[in-house]
């Protein structure tokens, strides 16, 4: 469960990077499995130029941030990369494996709305849709899992 929430706190601390009166959507997100059931998560994100002030002017560096979380909701996720247009972490043991079946979590970015209370500053200044347009779960074995812009990303059982 850390994992998904971790995912979830990603995506909310990148509305660290928009400026006041902004809003921020998720353009994708990709997690890539690999064969021991950690992952890959790869977060993308777009700015106007005033959001990329905000991120000069307001917040500083949103790895800050997001390392913060991955510490604060135990630790389970090591930030890889953070920049102005995404961020990348690894996610211990985000699938479950039985020998050659991999089960993933449910994701439910409703809960975002509730880590986002733990940030009050943010959640007044933002507008904030943090259901990625994309999701992608690419597995060992090359299959893909698409989702198009949904808030609830079912668990899902996949045989290599």
């Amino acid at each position: 469960m850390q994992y998904r929430i971790l995912l979830l706190l990603t995506l909310v601390l990148a509305a660290f990077m928009a400026a006041p009166a902004s809003a921020i959507v998720a353009d994708s997100l990709t997690i890539t499995v690999f064969e021991n059931g950690d992952a890959n998560a790869d977060v993308t994100y777009t700015l106007s130029w005033l959001e990329k002030l905000g991120v000069l002017t307001k917040v500083g560096d949103p790895a800050i941030y997001i390392r913060k979380a991955c510490n604060d909701y135990g630790g389970t996720a090591t930030l890889i990369h953070s920049d102005m247009s995404g961020a990348s972490l690894h996610l211990r043991g985000f699938a479950a494996v039985d020998n050659t079946t991999y089960t993933t979590p449910t994701i439910d970015f409703t809960e975002a709305e509730r880590i986002l209370q733990n940030y009050p500053i943010i959640s007044k200044i933002l507008d904030v849709d943090l259901s990625p347009t994309i999701t992608e779960i690419r597995f060992p074995d090359g299959a893909v899992l698409t989702y198009d812009d949904q808030l609830l990303i079912p668990s899902a059982v996949h045989t290599i």
